[in-house]
């Protein structure tokens, strides 16, 4: 009588002929891997719920409403900004406007100094000149002058004497005053007068002579005649 050996299963404990067909082996792993699958897929379900639940106590009236509340806290501080954005560009338009202005205004004062700078150089440059002819003018007047001198140094007995008649009646009544008010203070000067005023009257006749007059206020004190030149009253 034969006899038929059963080995147990090590996976299920079983002594079924199936467990011992060397190609059933494969079954039993894909049936761990799958109880492996199934452990952490409940372990997953089981995080999920638990989060869920912290959520619900974070959001008591549920996500979407908190959602809802801060997306309206995000649309004001949106709306205020955008006010204050629009209030800082009528600012700023303002500003611009006056700084458009103020450039406008110097740009017209720069042209208008621009052009007075220009006639400023032409006066200028036109003093300039007329100077340069003055003092050309000056210096040959000072050489005639210089030159009438000598000449009166070397012959003064040469040169006519200026007469009484032959001066303008205005300076002749002054001299006469004068004369006359000197004839009666004695011929003496006061002590104390003011410093007198020294006015010079060319007198058209050849040769050139010329006469100084000295005046102040109260009147005429004197007559200076030049060193070659005298007058006959």
């Amino acid at each position: 009588m034969a006899h038929n050996f059963r080995r147990s299963c090590k996976e299920c404990g079983c002594k079924c002929e199936g467990c011992n067909d060397n190609t059933s082996l494969h079954l039993h792993v894909e049936i761990e891997n799958l109880q492996q699958r199934l452990l952490e897929k409940e372990h997953h379900i089981v995080k999920m719920e638990t989060n869920f639940l912290s959520e619900a106590d974070k959001y008591p009236d549920g996500e979407v409403v908190a959602m809802m509340e801060e997306i309206a806290v995000w649309q004001d501080k949106y709306n205020r900004l955008y006010e204050a954005h629009k209030k800082l560009q009528k600012v700023n338009q303002g500003l611009e406007d006056k700084l458009l202005r103020i450039v406008d205004k110097f740009e017209t004062e720069k042209s208008v100094l621009s052009r007075e700078l220009g006639s400023t150089s032409r006066s200028l440059s036109e003093e300039k000149a007329k100077s340069a002819r003055l003092k050309t003018e000056n210096e040959r007047y000072r050489n005639d002058v210089n030159l009438t001198i000598q000449l009166l140094q070397c012959r003064p007995g040469n040169f006519m004497p200026q007469k009484m008649d032959s001066l303008p009646s205005d300076i002749q009544q002054k001299v006469k005053t004068y004369v006359n008010n000197k004839k009666i203070n004695g011929g003496s000067f006061p002590q104390s007068r003011p410093e007198p005023k020294l006015i010079k009257v060319p007198i058209p006749t050849f040769p050139p002579t010329a006469m100084v007059y000295s005046v102040n206020k109260g009147g005429w004190y004197g007559v200076v005649f030049s060193r070659f030149n005298s007058v006959r009253y």
